[in-house]
């Protein structure tokens, strides 16, 4: 399976009948056989933690894989934070998969927990205060004669959480949903951990996780004798990550709702051996300031009176956010598969999420002047940048699901071969190029004769094409 590739970054001009035309010479270290990474101009620009903690790996990949998580971590420590989205309140919560073999790397995805090792610790200190409490005050009731029991016994406190483990039942997943106030975030480095448990009948929890990205409400009931309490408005974060064999599993399939909702970061590299002591300090320690500051942010929007709303900034925004997903809709859908639609709206929720977590640390020493947040242009475009990426990624792991399932294989290469073109190019161009997808001319002519109907090529001359929308 041919994986995605990247357009050029250093074109060449040449003149065609008077038409700039745009070779295909690219510096870009992305290979054919590679899933794109994150463009590196965005490291310089990301707001803190994001910043230094992605400078403190020098591996492309571990930086995206530690980006990704710790952005997708944090959706899940800013409580009291949401916008209004096709007249729907959503909070900020994501859900997200990063996916290689073993010992690729994936792993530089727990780094991002270190960021809340202080609301772990918050967390259950208040847990040991209120057993504390409860034991001397129960204590105290159980040394009372009947006489002097006037009132109830104490109740045992709910026990919070800020991570509930993947190897959950449903009856406990629901219930520590229930006792943290409908908030939860689900961590785990070993995806078959949740996929295994979703094989059990008493642990399908599916249905649950595909309502909890739309923070629809689970009632409450039975599973098996175990009675479970409802909750409303459930906010819920997934970061997993496993091998491409664990994704089906969990997933179970394409059109199931659970893969639209989920962000994916794919990546196969070859194996090479790093030195494991280019790093001379620990790096837990560069953790703890970025650490105290998400602590900081949770603790005041935990305890915030009114709630922190977050928009774009203005008409060109809402503009340019609805001309990029136009634009993505019509590629994925007509390249790849109509099925596609369904993650690309589903993307659209996702993209303002990371906009709403960028932003919001963006502005972590302004957040008392105001409770609405706007985004910069910046961080709204390293948003796009970053969907970009994982819209490949998710492409090749649509691929991939169908390839093992045995079904008819998606339009990846396609797809893959319209990256490859320029945005004005000429017939010679697109066979040179289709040369490294391995397809003839008659594919080729089939192949831009079905883009210019959908709209994706424009044929300005006799041989020459140039993009729709670019």
């Amino acid at each position: 399976m041919t994986a995605i590739t990247t357009a050029a970054t250093n074109p060449k001009k040449e003149s065609v009948n008077g038409h700039k035309i745009v070779s295909q010479v690219s510096n870009d270290k992305t290979k054919i056989n590679e899933t794109p990474l994150f463009p590196k101009w965005i490291y310089d620009h990301l707001p803190d933690p994001f910043k230094t903690g992605s400078s403190l790996f020098n591996d492309s990949r571990e930086k995206d894989t530690f980006l990704l998580s710790s952005i997708v971590f944090l959706s899940g420590c800013l409580p009291n934070y949401s916008f209004v989205y096709s007249g729907m309140k959503y909070h900020v919560n994501l859900y997200s998969m990063i996916i290689a073999p073993a010992g690729s790397g994936k792993g530089k995805m727990k780094w991002a927990k270190n960021l809340g090792i202080d609301i772990i610790a918050k967390i259950k200190k208040e847990n040991e205060d209120a057993i504390n409490e409860f034991e001397t005050e129960i204590h105290i009731y159980n040394n009372l004669s009947k006489k002097e029991r006037t009132g109830l016994p104490p109740i045992e406190p709910n026990t919070k959480r800020l991570i509930i483990p993947a190897n959950s039942s449903s009856a406990f997943f629901l219930k520590a949903l229930h006792f943290n106030g409908g908030n939860g975030l689900m961590f785990e480095t070993e995806a078959d951990l949740l996929s295994m448990m979703q094989g059990n009948s008493w642990s399908n929890f599916t249905v649950e996780l595909r309502n909890a990205f739309e923070h629809e409400a689970i009632s409450s009931g039975r599973i098996g004798d175990i009675k479970f309490e409802g909750v409303e408005s459930p906010r819920l974060t997934m970061l997993l990550s496993g091998t491409p064999n664990q994704v089906a599993p969990l997933v179970k399939s394409v059109e199931n709702g659970l893969f639209s909702r989920i962000l994916y970061y794919y990546f196969n590299p070859p194996p090479v051996w790093k030195d494991p002591f280019a790093t001379i300090q620990a790096l837990d320690e560069n953790f703890k300031p970025l650490a105290h500051n998400c602590y900081v942010l949770w603790e005041y929007l935990r305890n915030k009176n009114t709630e922190l709303s977050f928009s774009l900034n203005g008409i060109e925004q809402t503009e340019k956010f609805n001309d990029f997903f136009t634009k993505n809709l019509k590629e994925y859908t007509s390249l790849v598969s109509k099925d596609m639609s369904a993650t690309i709206y589903r993307l659209g929720v996702m993209t303002m999420r990371i906009a709403a977590i960028l932003s919001i640390f963006r502005n972590f020493g302004n957040l008392s002047k105001s409770n609405v947040i706007t985004t910069t242009a910046k961080d709204l475009d390293i948003a796009f940048k970053i969907m970009e990426v994982c819209l490949k990624h998710t492409v090749h792991i649509y691929s991939l699901m169908l390839k093992n399932s045995g079904e008819r294989g998606s339009q990846e290469s396609k797809f893959n071969y319209f990256n490859s073109l320029p945005v004005i190019f000429s017939k010679s161009q697109a066979l040179l190029i289709s040369k490294e997808f391995g397809f003839s001319e008659r594919t080729v002519n089939n192949y831009l004769s079905e883009m210019v109907r959908n709209e994706l090529l424009v044929r300005t001359d006799r041989g020459i094409y140039n993009k729709y929308n670019k």
